[in-house]
């Protein structure tokens, strides 16, 4: 288990190195705001999602025609990772570099060689940046995603609303991902309200409220690329964290049908295999490819407010 924070200490992350897995983000308050991975509800906190993201349909990816078994959201979650960096600025930020190579049993689910570094940037002004690089030898194709789940405070399953998130757009269009992890062709559309106070509104985004029916389709999927900036707000919409991306998928996502006390926003470089597909791993959508010699890199950001 490793620790990072900054020069104040009002942001710290704890991080497990067998799967590069946040397990802690505490506040200046002494607040996790992540989830404590209880297991009647959900037993991990921020699993990293590679080379896969959701099910393959046969459980398997095929590549050049070979079939090769795959298990949900890739195989990074479940690996030992390799400490390169830790290290703090001249300004006190701190950061750690985590770093994933492919082995004998990986490439026997994924046929390629590979370099995975997933960096954590704890900033003074309460952020936390995390950056993935990718690099090969070979033309890689890959997906990569984020699985971070956020704790709602004060929860207790009789309330209306356990907190909100405020998105940029009014509505989101949901391709139905089921419980079986597959990408649906059915398409549910949700209309959000606009956040108002006191019949002024209070920003230029639209609130998703979290509630004991608000996942009773599992998922609710972004394929447009246009929610790329998520508030999660508590019960009395005070905001807590704000999670920003430029990723082309948005996954949010609580079990439960979301009678739970915490809500997984999930930015994607990649997407949920449809039922039935048996096609090339590299030729699905939103899949991501690394050219041979060059390094791909993506980010986001977790920025956890007073």
């Amino acid at each position: 288990m490793k620790e990072i924070t900054n020069k104040n200490h009002t942001l710290t992350l704890c991080i497990d190195t067998w799967g590069a897995q946040p397990t802690a983000l505490i506040n200046q308050k002494g607040e996790n705001v992540l989830w404590k991975g209880e297991a009647s509800y959900w037993n991990k906190h921020d699993p990293i999602l590679f080379p896969t993201i959701g099910n393959c349909f046969g459980q398997q990816i095929r590549v050049e025609g070979v079939p090769y078994p795959m298990p949900k959201h890739g195989f990074a979650q479940r690996m030992p990772w390799k400490v390169v960096e830790e290290s703090f600025n001249a300004d006190g930020e701190g950061r750690l570099v985590l770093e994933l190579t492919d082995t004998e049993e990986s490439r026997r689910h994924y046929p390629f060689s590979f370099c995975i570094q997933q960096t954590f940037d704890v900033r003074n002004d309460n952020t936390l940046c995390v950056t993935w690089c990718v690099k090969s030898d070979v033309t890689l194709p890959f997906m990569m995603g984020a699985h971070p789940a956020f704790t709602l405070p004060d929860f207790r399953e009789e309330d209306e609303v356990h907190g909100y998130l405020c998105l940029d757009t009014p509505q989101i269009v949901s391709h139905r991902v089921l419980p079986d992890g597959f990408l649906h062709e059915e398409v549910k559309t949700v209309c959000l309200e606009a956040w108002e106070e006191g019949g002024q509104k209070v920003s230029s985004g639209y609130l998703l409220p979290l509630t004991n029916t608000t996942f009773t389709c599992d998922t609710l999927l972004d394929t447009r690329g246009l929610n790329q900036s998520v508030i999660l707000l508590d019960k009395a919409r005070k905001p807590i964290l704000t999670l920003q991306h430029k990723m082309p998928v948005l996954a949010l996502w609580a079990p439960k049908n979301g009678c739970c006390p915490f809500v997984c926003i999930e930015p994607w470089c990649g997407c949920c295999d449809a039922p039935g597909y048996e096609g090339e791993f590299c030729e699905r959508p939103f899949v991501q490819k690394a050219v041979a010699g060059q390094e791909w890199s993506q980010s986001y950001h977790i920025k956890v407010h007073d």
